[in-house]
């Protein structure tokens, strides 16, 4: 099915059979699958997902291209298709609350968007299969010495593991830069609960708040706290007060977390 990408929604569509292949192996897929599809776009993926699953289940923000995509693949009766936009639906009700897996070539302009969003469900996929901006990806698997806020969360939150590099040319029209496919396993035993999420990302956001300074300067820049009372935090958790955010374990960061919270965010300080 062929159709003009609209610029305007972050359209590159696949075209590569390789990098479909990949996608779709480490989807894991069987007979007994559900698949959300986000931007199914037209179809490329969708064809062998649909012969591979039990139901795939497509969401399209562009309403011409839902119209040809569902003649296109009228034929098949595990296929549905909702034209929405996929950052706002709930995932509980499209799928019943039944188990799913998510697979999506992202928009550039909004993957990072899209990702939060999808670490935040309540009812979470058990695995996703997602493709980013390599720039995107990069970040999301980085290792301490060069993690970020989205590095931490994700890690903390998901076991991920890179899929493969995929050139720009693999895309029609093809974008400026290349892609990365990644795959996501949320992890069932985290410490990370939903009422004690926010309170961790208020941590994280504390810490990277100014990258190029030490954590006990962000800390305290940002929590307004005198200096000696986040470095006592931070020996206290056997973390160096003069290292920077970036180079912090995920380890480190529950054990802060877990014994330096409190301190750091009580309103005495």
């Amino acid at each position: 099915m062929r159709y003009r990408a609209q610029k305007s929604l972050g359209q590159n569509f696949i075209n590569d059979d390789s990098v479909i292949f990949s996608a779709i192996n480490a989807a894991e897929i069987s007979d007994e699958d559900l698949i959300v599809e986000i931007g199914p776009g037209t179809g490329k993926l969708t064809e062998p997902l649909l012969g591979l699953a039990r139901q795939v289940i497509g969401i399209e923000l562009d309403e011409d291209l839902a119209l040809k995509l569902s003649n296109h693949l009228k034929d098949f009766d595990n296929f549905s298709l909702i034209t929405e936009d996929a950052r706002h639906v709930d995932y509980g009700k499209v799928t019943n609350n039944q188990s799913y897996k998510i697979m999506s070539n992202l928009p550039y302009y909004a993957a990072t968007f899209f990702l939060r969003t999808f670490l935040e469900l309540n009812h979470k996929p058990e695995l996703m299969v997602l493709m980013f901006q390599k720039e995107v990806a990069d970040n999301v698997l980085a290792s301490p010495g060069s993690m970020r806020l989205l590095s931490v969360i994700t890690q903390i939150l998901c076991n991920v593991e890179r899929v493969c590099d995929v050139p720009k040319e693999a895309f029609e029209p093809s974008p400026k830069v290349d892609s990365s496919i990644i795959k996501l396993i949320p992890k069932t035993d985290d410490f990370i609960t939903a009422s004690n999420y926010v309170a961790f990302c208020d941590l994280l956001r504390a810490g990277f708040s100014s990258p190029r300074k030490t954590i006990s300067n962000s800390l305290s820049i940002i929590l307004k706290k005198p200096k000696p009372e986040c470095i006592a935090v931070l020996n206290d958790c056997y973390i160096d007060p003069l290292r920077r955010a970036e180079t912090l374990e995920l380890a480190e960061w529950e054990f802060l977390f877990n014994n330096g919270y409190s301190k750091l965010f009580n309103s005495g300080g």
